[in-house]
């Protein structure tokens, strides 16, 4: 069985966490609002589609909530701890070195979090029971980043996948 649905960040190869995390710390806003949603919408339908025609009604509102968009990101790097926030919505933390740290978050679900970095991005790949959500911010340049969100459960024919853009809020 694959793990739970959550918010997720994957960072690559070399660079320390310190320096990876400190080139995304602050704040970001989505660039062209106007078709964030339609591009959420458009992932979601590709792996809707590929499922049996009487729970796709149910899929497709269930993953409509995972798929959300995040108008503005927040990230922080502090006591060797990193963290993110999607609009106002609750604070994740990681130990820089994560792997597979257990997590509890305010409404009692668990998962396990790993952080993976590179020279110019960093991820985490959060676990549970339901499945596997993997959220990696690329830096593009200093104020601009590409975030790609990855969900993956052995309920999906595939995994469902989107990129935004985001620019650093000045």
């Amino acid at each position: 069985m694959k793990k739970t649905i959550l918010p997720a960040l994957i960072i690559g190869s070399s660079l320390s966490m310190s320096a990876s995390a400190e080139m995304i710390e602050g704040v970001w806003q989505v660039q062209g609002a106007e078709n964030t949603q339609a591009t959420l919408d458009t992932a979601v339908e590709e792996v809707v589609q590929e499922m049996n025609f009487f729970i796709r009604k149910i899929a497709r509102s269930k993953l409509k909530e995972q798929a959300q968009v995040c108008n503005t990101w927040n990230f922080a790097a502090l006591n060797n701890n990193f963290s993110w926030q999607c609009n106002q919505d609750e604070v994740f933390e990681l130990a820089t070195t994560a792997k597979d740290q257990a997590v509890t978050k305010q409404d009692g679900s668990t998962f396990t979090g790993t952080i993976n970095r590179g020279d110019d991005f960093i991820a985490t790949v959060l676990t549970s029971d339901k499945g596997v959500r993997t959220n990696m911010w690329k830096m593009v340049s200093e104020s601009e980043m590409l975030y790609t969100a990855t969900i993956e459960s052995e309920k999906l024919p595939q995994p469902l996948t989107w990129t935004l853009s985001y620019k650093l809020a000045q």
